[in-house]
């Protein structure tokens, strides 16, 4: 056999044009391979949303009118495992919020009673709390706080206010309840805490 020239191979030797093409090539395989697996990462994260949004896995009804999109979702799971059940879990916990924050915004755009509560600060803890409803119809929201126990009663005594007027660092609105009136005139509270939880509880359940 005739023998070859020593710088016929020079280009696949260590630090070659031949080996740096090589090396490149499989870098650029190597990054391919990622893009597609985050590629598959998203698609399947979109429809494991979307299964969860459509509250399709829990009916089903998708499945049942020939879009298999639940036993999709399921055979990901069971075959990846891992990080898959736990993006799976997350899509239903942001698709449920968006559920949640539509109830909401429905039930106050329909008229419905909302409760409402703001912090700012006070003593003798450093905070005082204050809590406040809306009527049916809509309507402005009647704010009221604890200032003091009545003597002789396991009862505070609750006075109207404003979050302005209580200097409040932040306030959180527009949670349903249905007693509205309730919400607001609950005497049975032995500090601003109490009052606020108890507030909350009679607008839900007339306690």
């Amino acid at each position: 056999m005739q023998a070859r020239a020593p710088d016929t191979f020079a280009g696949a030797a260590p630090g070659g044009v031949g080996m740096t093409l090589v090396t490149l090539s499989t870098t650029i395989s190597d990054y391919t391979d990622v893009i597609w697996s985050f590629d598959q990462g998203v698609h399947h994260g979109r429809v494991m949303f979307l299964n969860a949004i459509t509250l399709n896995s829990y009916f089903e009804y998708l499945d049942g009118m020939g879009i298999p999109l639940d036993a999709y979702v399921d055979d990901l799971v069971e075959t990846n495992g891992g990080w898959y059940t736990a993006a799976n879990v997350s899509a239903h916990v942001g698709a449920h919020a968006l559920h949640a924050a539509g109830l909401v915004w429905a039930w106050g755009a329909a008229g419905g009673p909302t409760w409402s509560v703001a912090v700012g600060p006070g003593r003798p803890w450093g905070f005082h709390m204050i809590s406040g409803s809306s009527p049916w119809g809509g309507g402005a929201t009647t704010w009221t706080h604890f200032t003091g126990l009545r003597i002789g009663w396991n009862a505070g005594i609750i006075a109207e206010v404003s979050p302005t007027a209580a200097g409040s660092w932040f306030t959180i609105e527009g949670i349903p309840i249905f007693f509205p009136a309730a919400a607001i005139s609950h005497p049975y509270c032995i500090n601003c805490v109490t009052h606020t939880v108890h507030s909350l509880l009679s607008g839900l359940f007339r306690i």
